[in-house]
């Protein structure tokens, strides 16, 4: 049964100015103009240390540079550890489809677990060149930097009732960001509380929601030997059953040289596209089947036979990826949750071809996991992301083991 440990997180202390300055969406939730900003935006932004510029065009200098800059922090006192360990509560209030909404989570320690255990289960398989980036991080850092998000069931919400009654041991930590949200994250050092939490998430089975790759690369790590809590990786838990919980679309951009060719797949139905389809694709109907975008052509893809859900469609969007690669024209795949965007790239000539493909919705998610199957990669956009810099772990600090 999963383990998830009150910790004594490491965070910026006032010397940094504005906390808003050092905060950063976690890696692969970045732009390059974004990016840029925020390294220009202040010297301590944690965009340094959780997205390095290769250095002299080496990512593994990067690497090194960027766990001796993030120590470094730690020794001259731009980050601290609280004095006491605890659970970090993360609200993220936020605005979609023209309300106001707000995610609730708990920040732990979650002891790690082999996939094949089936305590903590993935929904989506994994890049391995993305795992052996993050490895490498953790590896020079030997710290948590980024929340990842793992759902567990609460249908009776008893787990988000807690959480919203949580007894704050100092007023929380509350950062607006320029799209409007706000971020507040507060601790909870009250033993009686923790315990009561550790308790009802006892019998709980976690679903990795965002984050297979960093969990990936802190097992790989656990294996190495690695840091002396390496058994354990800072997460982000959410309901599966918070009314603010927002999985988005994962439209493909393929960007290459040879474009989808949907004729080379067997079990699938192609049709061109009605007239309206020409239209605004935000409207665009995903039932039953997937949009393929390639020059000015627009098609519909439709698996054959019963069942054609969100596990079924996804599969058929990578299959029509897998037309498009080869080892002598390889494809490098983006991803968007915006269909006007995906489309608007292959019209401009900057993407050879758009698949795009119906969200899936949180108890899809756990059904998959459930079932031991796996979606393609990045299948699922949960948003928006939780920032990272709030609350930091080291491997190797206090409590890096964990607290019963």
């Amino acid at each position: 049964m999963p383990h998830l440990a009150p910790f004594r997180g490491l965070r910026y202390r006032p010397v940094v100015g504005a906390i808003a300055d050092v905060l950063v969406p976690p890696y692969d939730a970045l732009t390059d103009d974004l990016a840029a900003q925020l390294r220009e935006r202040s010297r301590w932004n944690l965009i340094h240390v959780e997205a390095p510029v290769p250095a002299r065009g080496s990512l593994t200098r990067a690497h090194a540079q960027a766990g001796a800059r993030f120590r470094g922090w730690i020794a001259d006192g731009v980050l601290e550890w609280d004095r006491e360990p605890g659970f970090y509560i993360y609200r993220h209030r936020f605005d979609y489809g023209g309300a106001r909404l707000s995610r609730l989570g708990l920040i732990g320690l979650l002891q790690l677990h082999e996939w094949a255990e089936h305590v903590v289960c993935p929904h989506e398989r994994t890049h391995p060149h993305v795992v052996a980036d993050r490895l490498a991080l953790l590896a020079a850092c030997r710290a948590n930097l980024s929340l990842g998000i793992a759902l567990v069931k609460d249908p009776h919400q008893r787990l988000l009732t807690m959480l919203a009654a949580a007894p704050y041991a100092e007023p929380p930590t509350t950062v607006s960001t320029p799209d409007g949200a706000e971020h507040e994250a507060g601790r909870v050092t009250d033993q009686d509380w923790c315990r009561a939490i550790q308790e009802r998430l006892r019998y709980a089975r976690l679903y990795v929601a965002d984050g297979h790759h960093r969990y990936e690369a802190a097992l790989a790590y656990r294996r190495t030997g690695g840091a002396i809590g390496s058994d354990y990786v800072m997460t982000h838990v959410v309901t599966a059953h918070d009314a603010g919980l927002t999985i988005l679309p994962s439209h493909r951009i393929l960007h290459g040289t040879v474009p989808p060719d949907p004729s080379r797949l067997a079990g699938v139905d192609v049709s061109a596209a009605p007239p309206e389809a020409s239209g605004n694709p935000g409207s665009w109907d995903f039932r039953g089947h997937v949009w393929l975008v390639q020059g000015d052509r627009i098609l519909r893809v439709r698996p054959r036979g019963a069942g054609n859900d969100v596990i079924r469609l996804n599969a058929t969007a990578q299959a029509l990826i897998d037309t498009a690669s080869s080892d002598h024209a390889p494809c490098q795949i983006t991803t968007t949750p915006d269909a006007e965007l995906a489309v608007a790239l292959v019209a401009t000539g900057a993407a050879v071809a758009a698949i795009l493909a119906p969200p899936a919705l949180p108890d899809v998610v756990t059904r998959v996991a459930d079932q031991r199957r796996l979606l393609p990669p990045k299948s699922t956009y949960f948003w928006p992301k939780p920032l990272a810099g709030l609350v930091l772990r080291t491997l190797d600090g206090p409590d890096a083991y964990g607290r019963t």
